[in-house]
Formats: C-alpha cells, structure tokens, sequence
C-alpha cells in the first residue's frame, strides 16, 4: 500500500507544478510515463476513472468489482482502452481463479460505487 500513498504524492507534485494540460502531457512524455505499454503518446493525460469505466462499458468488454476496484478482462478492446488511461500505471493484471483468464485490477475506478456513496 505504500506505492499508493507514494503515487498520490507524485500526481500532487505534478498537479503543483503544471497549470496546463499540455505541459504535463509533454513533461510526462519526456520522463517516460507513456509508451512503456506501447500506447499513442498522444493520448490525453486527463482521462478519469469515469470516463474509463463507461468507456469499458460501452465497448461491451466483461466487469466485475470489489468495492470499489474495477475488475476488467483482458482483451484487445479492453487493453486498447485501458491505455488511455492517466493512471495506468496504478494498473496491476491477475489470473482469474475463477474463469483461469487473466483480468485487470484498476484501483478505485468502479464508478457506481462512488456514485452510490454520494446519493
């Protein structure tokens, strides 16, 4: 759980430090946070856990959560989204004791979740 609590404090740094969307984008291109996964460098930093469950959702691929981790199969349509996601390094993947197929744990990205903690 420390990584959490180290990650946190790496995004409050940036957020201090870069006013603008573009600066960060360009700071974290130039640190190597993009493209380790392959993913269009391109892609915008400002994606939320929000966007990205009803992006997964929309595009049909299989969830399953706990609290508030979002669980997300494996497939090319999931994997393909998940990398435009600002927080993917926070992403960790897992066989399925279940299923025996490998899935993606995102950490606090189930949305009814926090949906049903502000009603």
């Amino acid at each position: 759980m420390a990584w959490i609590v180290e990650y946190k404090a790496f995004l409050q740094q940036v957020r201090r430090e870069f006013t603008d969307r573009e600066s960060a984008e360009q700071w974290l291109r130039q640190v190597g946070k993009w493209g380790a996964t392959g993913a269009d460098p391109g892609v915008s930093v400002t994606r939320d856990s929000e966007s990205l469950y009803n992006d997964l959702k929309a595009a049909g691929v299989p969830l399953d959560n706990h609290e508030s981790d979002l669980y997300v199969k494996v497939t090319p349509e999931s994997q393909a989204i998940l990398n435009t996601y600002y927080s993917r390094c926070m992403v960790s993947t897992f066989k399925s004791q279940i299923d025996g197929e490998t899935w993606a744990d995102v950490p606090f990205a189930y949305k009814p979740f926090w949906d049903a903690k502000q009603a």
